[in-house]
């Protein structure tokens, strides 16, 4: 039970000191565990000033070792980190994800996390995006003690759902109307946001006047950071497969404007499907009119790299032919681009050299 520097660096509120010192300290060493007089270590100290940033420092760079422990850690009154973030009002996306949490903790009043939500009836801001990611990871709500009367419970759980549902229709009517209040959403999404989280996954089922969802916007624009958020948190929403009034798919889009990151992004995310089937009907989809695949437009862009990753992703392809009847090596053939050829003769196994009325190009 000591107040060692980390302790002091908490209580002062000194963020970049404490991130400075997890940073730098040696990573099997527990010294920013130990706790103090009232059985608080840092991250207790941190959540009772509500300081985002040091808690996420924390968090961040605290080893995989003492994780758990450390995260779940309960003070002189039963609480652990949680407990007091919440109460709080305190939203850490990171901690709430965290797959060590325990929110079944009671403390001396036998209250768990979820029941610090109603603590009092008062609403502060960031016990709504609290609800959000709570309700989302624990939908059947079974983690609640016997002390909170169902009566308060339900009152301001209509509270904290109608602020929810006017928030979410907020930044979902602001991305309807303007590009920038798109890419905001995103870029608070992927921090934790449960708001846009929640916003963004309302539009995921919606089409704009072309057919496409918002990984195929995206996808076009080559947003990677926000096509894995996409292909990542709406996984169980099949947009890899959805296709546009072309009948094209994100991928096709991605690989006609050579955005290489992207189309890996989403071949691995199809990969992850683990269905073998599938994952050549998203590789070999091919659009309209032209029924081009999309190697088909990487080879006609020229793009090598697009070339590599799509011929090593289905080596047993034999590549069909388009509305000209043009296969991907018979196009390679024609514009000259032997570096293309060469990745298609060395990855593919099942290749065809036919060509538009069944002849045949030298290759």
């Amino acid at each position: 039970m000591l107040s060692t520097l980390f302790h002091i660096a908490a209580e002062k509120g000194y963020a970049s000191t404490i991130i400075c010192l997890m940073q730098s300290w040696p990573t099997r060493s527990s010294a920013y565990t130990v706790v103090d007089k009232n059985e608080q270590n840092i991250l207790h100290l941190a959540a009772l000033q509500s300081k985002t940033e040091m808690v996420q420092g924390i968090l961040k760079y605290c080893s995989q070792e003492f994780k758990k422990e450390f995260v779940n850690k309960q003070d002189n009154n039963g609480d652990t980190p949680l407990h007091i973030l919440i109460k709080r009002g305190c939203f850490i996306p990171e901690l709430l994800r965290y797959e060590g949490l325990d929110i079944t903790v009671e403390n001396k009043k036998r209250w768990t996390p979820l029941d610090m939500l109603y603590f009092d009836e008062q609403v502060i801001e960031d016990q709504v995006q609290i609800k959000i990611v709570l309700d989302g990871l624990h939908p059947s709500k079974d983690n609640f003690s016997n002390s909170v009367l169902p009566s308060k419970r339900m009152r301001k759980d209509k509270i904290l759902n109608e602020q929810a549902k006017l928030k979410m229709h907020e930044k979902y009517t602001a991305m309807k109307e303007d590009t920038d209040a798109i890419a905001n959403c995103f870029a608070d999404a992927i921090v934790g946001d449960a708001i846009s989280v929640a916003a963004l996954k309302m539009k995921a089922d919606k089409v704009n006047e072309l057919g496409e969802t918002i990984l195929h916007v995206e996808s076009k624009k080559g947003e990677i950071e926000n096509v894995r958020f996409i292909v990542s948190e709406f996984a169980n929403k099949s947009l890899l497969g959805k296709r546009d009034r072309s009948k094209q798919t994100a991928l096709h889009l991605a690989a006609q404007r050579g955005h290489v990151q992207v189309v890996k992004a989403l071949i691995d995310a199809a990969s992850s499907l683990q269905v073998v089937s599938l994952f050549q009907d998203f590789i070999r989809q091919a659009n309209v009119p032209n029924l081009n695949t999309a190697l088909h437009l990487a080879v006609v862009d020229g793009n090598v790299a697009i070339v590599k990753l799509l011929v090593e992703a289905d080596p047993n392809d034999s590549h069909v032919r388009n509305s000209e009847g043009k296969s991907p090596i018979y196009i390679a053939a024609e514009k000259g681009r032997r570096d293309i050829i060469k990745v298609i003769c060395t990855a593919c196994t099942a290749l065809s050299l036919d060509g538009p009325e069944y002849r045949t190009r030298a290759v």
